[in-house]
Parts: structure tokens; C-alpha cells; sequence
């Protein structure tokens, strides 16, 4: 399967499935990275969760269960006025959301997401960095494509930006540059306290997951920007396989 992804020039190959690099590295300058203050609005992780979620034990490689990851960012964020100057206050957003184990589920209706509709069979997480050109393709062309799709059929999508143009932790305000930018309309995190470091033995970009919502349980990693119909492409098949019918 053909793929581009960027590889920070200070990290190795990732721990998913012992993937590698599919090009040439290029890595943004070194900084020290902030802390995760924006504009006066310290975000932190949120509160144990009270929704349900799967049993462990978990772990980040195929056939694991994630763990209930927790983040802040939007739920839609096409669905606030696109000024960059009005950075939206950040939403707590876990994975336990998407949880749907019936594969009948509805959002509940509390939920700042969507109350009441459908909650997805297959949850993409697309783990991007705003430096990244790949990223930057994959959410001008690949992610709005790929939603209009599939969304309707169980498909849902949620960006993670870990970093800035520079390398640095992404802020809100970054999170709101790239999806005004993008025209985004799914999920849209950032993770100020490094969630992911611990899955990766080094970052590299963009790396996207597919998790069968059912379980919770990871059924596909990619190390780079899938492209559909490709030879030996098994990322949409994937994909597919959980779609409604």
C-alpha cells in the first residue's frame, strides 16, 4: 500500500506492528516546548470518566483495546463561526464516546456531540502535526472525502494535532488554525499531556488507527497517508468491512 508520512529526524520507526519509514525524514526545528497555556486558558485532563467502556487490558497494537483516552478540543468544529481571532473554549472529548457495542448505539443525549444520532462502527483517528505536509494533504483532500463517504454509513473521524508549525505541543489556537483552515467537521483534539508518547517508540507522521467501536480494540495502524485502491492497500478494506451495510 502507497503512503506518505513525515518522520521527526529525532525519533525511530513506531512500535505499531514494527512499522517503518516510507520516505524521507524532515523534522521541525528543536524548541523547547511551552507550557500548555493559551491566551489564559490552562487545559488539563479531564475527570474520570462515568461512561462505559471496555475492560482492560489494553495496550496500542493490533488486536489491543485502547485505552479511554481523554483530551480537550471540538466535537464539530465547522459548527462555530470561522474567525481565527475567537478560539473556541476547548471541550473535554474521550474515546468512551464512541463506544458502541451493539453497533446500534446512539449518542447520549447530554452529549455536547451530536445527541441522539448514531454512534459510529469504526472510529479513524488521524494523528497529525501541523509542520507536517502529508498531514496538511491529508486533511485538505483524504479526510473531507473519506467523511462525506462514509460518515453516514458508521464511519467517523477524529483529528489528534500533537504539534505546532514548529514542533511544539499544539495549543488551542493551533487546533482552531488548522481546522478553520481545513474546513474540518469531525473531532478535533489536541494532547497537552503526551498521551501518545507512550505508544510510539518515536513519532512519526501522520499515523492513522482504526478501532472497531464494538470492543474498542485496534484492527489497523498506518504509518503514513493511506491512499485508497492502491496495491496491497488494506486500510479501506478495513474500513469497509465495518461500514453498515
Amino acid at each position: 500500500m502507497k503512503t506518505r508520512l513525515v518522520l521527526r529526524a529525532s525519533f525511530a520507526a513506531l512500535a505499531f506492528l514494527g512499522l517503518s519509514a516510507f520516505s524521507a525524514a524532515c523534522s521541525p526545528e528543536d524548541t523547547k516546548v511551552p507550557d500548555f497555556t493559551d491566551k489564559g486558558q490552562e487545559v488539563t485532563p479531564p475527570d474520570q470518566s462515568e461512561l462505559a467502556y471496555p475492560a482492560g487490558p489494553y495496550g496500542l497494537g493490533k488486536a489491543s483495546v485502547i485505552p479511554n483516552l481523554k483530551f480537550y478540543g471540538l466535537h464539530n468544529p465547522s459548527e462555530y463561526p470561522q474567525d481565527l481571532s475567537a478560539v473556541p473554549d476547548m471541550e473535554p472529548i474521550e474515546l468512551a464516546e464512541f463506544y458502541n457495542p451493539t453497533g446500534t448505539g446512539t449518542f447520549r443525549a447530554e452529549s455536547t456531540y451530536r445527541p441522539g444520532e448514531l454512534q459510529p462502527t469504526i472510529l479513524w483517528i488521524d494523528i497529525s502535526a501541523q509542520w507536517c505536509p502529508p498531514c496538511q494533504d491529508e486533511s485538505k483532500t483524504v479526510l473531507p472525502a473519506d467523511y462525506t463517504a462514509y460518515h453516514d454509513k458508521g464511519l467517523e473521524i477524529m483529528l489528534e494535532l500533537i504539534e505546532d508549525t514548529k514542533g511544539n505541543d499544539a495549543l488551542p489556537k493551533n487546533l482552531w488554525q488548522w481546522t478553520t483552515k481545513y474546513h474540518t467537521a469531525w473531532p478535533a483534539v489536541i494532547d497537552p499531556t503526551r498521551q501518545v508518547d507512550s505508544f510510539f517508540v518515536q513519532s512519526a507522521y501522520p499515523t492513522n488507527i482504526l478501532i472497531d467501536t464494538s470492543t474498542m480494540t485496534i484492527v489497523q495502524v498506518v504509518a503514513g497517508e493511506p491512499i485508497e485502491g492502491t496495491a496491497g492497500d488494506t486500510f479501506y478494506p478495513t474500513i469497509k468491512k465495518y461500514l453498515k451495510q
